[in-house]
């Protein structure tokens, strides 16, 4: 049977934590829904995307960009043109994520359909950050790699529904992230493209032809997650570039393996105090810490938490999310969440003068979420 072939998709592609758990390139996490159209003032970061299909204007691919930011409360304000963003991009065109994959799922379409994919798109994407920047460590160029999803679903998902379609998908988004850092890992993306909780995978291939090894699981129900954004950016190139050359003694090597055995430990027994006691990173985030202003705030906010609740029994942990300064905290309850992300924004704003927004996320096991689809004038 021929797929349905569609005149629009509209998708939303949630914000992500990666290195989830302290697991540095191996384990990622999707925030909650973002808003579900450009005037619902409540979700979480992240983007939603509306495509069209020009078939009258082969190979056209027209974009609009919007950028919403958060007013004090919280809420999204209404969009604004992303001018910053578009004048980069029409400076460097080897940088458009958007247009680059668009063009690749259209190549791939057409080996997999049997016949050339050669329409035009408008494609008019919502940027959700709450600072009105890029650069915050949860996962913007991976969420602009979700376009995959909806050019894919355009014309019935026959990318999707090929054996190991996620997997063809992924691929084709991770090229999203080579574009953007320069080099290929799977770790933002996956959470966008597999369904599920958490999304680990093993080392990345070490070239293009091996498939990506992605395990889904569940994490326990009760684990509640928290982000706080800064009122700041920092460039992801800047932030690897301070891990290269840098070395540790085997000592804490040796630890920071421990901790990642029993974090997945935890995550298999679904032990939520196992998980939190040992979600933490010995050797990355101690060297990006120092360019996140704010981040010993953070830290001894956690620290008094858990001395306040049972110092043997850890309710709460901290993490940089992705290469920051988005930092994240995981906690037992959902009230709990919403605490430690309060006491860190009161903290940061009285100790380091650093504004921030909180955001709280239970479990999001959807990824890229189709929420429209129109064909012929009828919405689906």
């Amino acid at each position: 049977m021929t797929p349905l072939t569609y005149d629009t998709i509209t998708l939303l592609a949630p914000a992500q934590v990666a290195n989830f758990g302290g697991l540095f390139d191996r384990a990622g996490k999707l925030c909650r829904r973002p808003p579900l159209g450009p005037h619902d003032a409540e979700g979480g970061p992240g983007n939603w995307m509306h495509i069209t299909r020009l078939p009258d204007r082969k190979g056209h691919i027209e974009l609009d960009i919007y950028l919403r930011r958060c007013d004090e409360q919280g809420y999204w304000q209404a969009p604004e043109p992303f001018t910053a963003l578009l004048d980069h991009l029409r400076q460097h065109p080897e940088h458009d994520i958007i247009r680059l994959l668009t063009a690749a799922t259209a190549s791939q379409l057409s080996s997999v359909l049997g016949r050339k994919i050669d329409d035009g798109y408008r494609i008019q994407l919502i940027i959700h950050t709450p600072n009105g920047q890029t650069g915050l460590g949860l996962g913007g160029s991976a969420s602009s790699a979700a376009i995959v999803v909806g050019i894919d679903a355009l014309y019935g998902s026959p990318i999707a529904q090929l054996p190991r379609g996620e997997l063809h998908l992924l691929r084709l988004a991770a090229e999203g992230e080579r574009i953007a850092s320069g080099r290929l890992f799977y770790d933002n993306v996956a959470p966008l493209i597999i369904k599920g909780d958490l999304i680990y995978l093993t080392p990345t291939p070490s070239n293009a032809t091996e498939w990506p090894q992605v395990q889904s699981f569940e994490c326990p129900s009760q684990l509640h997650l928290v982000t706080i954004t800064p009122d700041f950016a920092v460039s992801t190139a800047e932030m690897t570039q301070r891990l290269q050359g840098q070395h540790v003694a085997w000592q804490v090597a040796e630890r920071a393996g421990d901790y990642k055995m029993e974090f997945m430990r935890g995550l298999l027994l679904k032990d939520i105090h196992l998980m939190i006691r040992n979600a933490t990173n010995l050797v990355t985030e101690p060297i990006r810490a120092t360019a996140i202003r704010g981040y010993t705030t953070a830290q001894a906010v956690v620290s008094e938490l858990n001395e306040a609740y049972d110092p043997e029994q850890p309710r709460f942990s901290l993490g940089i999310s992705g290469s920051g300064p988005t930092l994240y905290a995981l906690a037992c309850s959902w009230e709990e969440a919403n605490q430690v992300g309060y006491e860190i924004f009161k903290a940061l704003q009285e100790k380091d003068g650093v504004y921030s927004w909180w955001f709280c996320h239970r479990t999001n096991p959807h990824g890229a979420e189709i929420i429209g689809r129109e064909i012929s004038g009828y919405g689906i």
